[in-house]
């Protein structure tokens, strides 16, 4: 999912770029030109740069159009490339069909019946075939692996305002959007840098969602040119909504994280106990440990006091007794002080997702130690 997410960044990258072109050239056009050259070139020059400064207003209603949708088509299809590989790790993830989220399995067949009727059209020709749809839709039942038609669950009929991006989270297994991006450290970040000394809270939220449903509706205005007296926005008001469409993915990003992280830990992982301390600068935990594996690079979910989703880091480095180790295996019981690749707290709860083909080559996670299913109980209050 990484890989979408730095995609559709790199995408509205460029919308940034277009829009600092547009304003270094309305700064040049707004002071006095004074050619040098020869007559032709001065004249050219001239033709050419009143041309740019008499088309002022018709360049300016381009841009925005452009801007427009440019960023629009870049979060749609980022949202549908991030549900596709979302459900594509999850299928890595969780071995059997019965154990998916009962509203990814509920929806499957249904979905995929969909997909067949629309696979000709240009958003899933030469993306899908007819049979291959059909195949999942017999082999995805209870007792089988996991093979999911992923493409399927990215119809919707309509644009992408909240209430669509939160029905079709619903279908894959997210059943709080707006729960979960107030407290994703994307949102809360961009709302701290634009409200400053205020709290992002449900309200906050709908007033950032008000933000994507206007650009929705401009969008439908700039494809369908309802009208031609909309309010253009101004460079600035341009590029403060590409910042936050660019929060509002990297909190989707991370809230669907958050959602793939819990989901593995559930079926591959142990806890830790509670860290006997947290010291330099909240990177290394300390543990101590009667049973269990752990690796450098081994990945951990990570549950902040009060999150309603875990976060994934990694094991850097691995020290006991100030020497640095690849593995430590207890019994018998040790401790050790892990090195890890984001910031934690006293407070935080550790598990250790298991990788099974290490532990399958090396015949399990320790001798006789079995993973710990963890409770998914409700998230807010402190377990997953």
């Amino acid at each position: 999912m990484q890989v979408v997410l730095g995609e559709y960044l790199r995408r509205l990258g460029t919308i940034r770029r277009a829009l600092d072109d547009s304003e270094s050239i309305n700064r040049v056009l707004s002071a006095d030109a004074v050619f040098s050259g020869t007559p032709d070139e001065i004249s050219w020059l001239d033709d050419s740069w009143i041309r740019l400064r008499d088309a002022r207003t018709d360049r300016r209603r381009h841009e925005y159009s452009s801007c427009i949708a440019l960023l629009y088509g870049a979060f749609e299809q980022f949202f549908e490339s991030l549900i596709v590989e979302f459900l594509d790790d999850l299928g890595r993830v969780i071995p059997a069909f019965d154990d998916l989220p009962k509203e990814i399995r509920q929806n499957h067949a249904d979905l995929s019946a969909r997909l067949i009727i629309n696979a000709s059209r240009d958003k899933y020709r030469e993306r899908v075939a007819v049979a291959n749809i059909a195949t999942r839709i017999a082999e995805n039942v209870p007792g089988r692996p996991v093979d999911l038609n992923s493409l399927a669950y990215v119809e919707h009929s309509r644009n992408l305002r909240f209430e669509v991006l939160d029905s079709m989270l619903k279908r894959i297994g997210v059943p709080e959007l707006e729960k979960d991006l107030v407290s994703s450290a994307a949102l809360q970040g961009y709302w701290d840098l634009k409200f400053s000394g205020t709290t992002l809270n449900g309200l906050g939220c709908k007033v950032l969602f008000e933000d994507l449903d206007d650009l929705v509706q401009r969008r439908n205005i700039v494809a369908h040119s309802w009208s031609s007296d909309i309010a253009l926005l101004s460079v600035a008001s341009l590029r403060d909504m590409v910042d936050f469409m660019s929060s509002l993915g990297e909190g989707i990003h991370e809230v669907l994280v958050g959602h793939l992280v819990a989901y593995e830990a559930q079926h591959f992982a142990f806890e830790l106990p509670h860290p006997l301390k947290v010291l330099r600068k909240h990177r290394v935990a300390c543990f101590q440990i009667d049973a269990g594996c752990v690796c450098t690079e081994s990945r951990l979910a990570v549950l902040r006091p009060g999150a309603r989703l875990p976060i994934e880091a990694r094991v850097v480095e691995l020290q006991v007794d100030d020497v640095s180790l690849s593995k430590v295996v207890a019994p018998p019981a040790l401790s050790f002080g892990c090195l890890l690749d984001v910031d934690v707290s006293q407070g935080c709860r550790f598990y250790v997702i298991m990788d099974r083909k290490r532990d399958e080559k090396e015949g399990g996670i320790a001798d006789g130690v079995q993973p710990t299913v963890v409770d998914c109980g409700t998230p807010a209050q402190g377990s997953f």
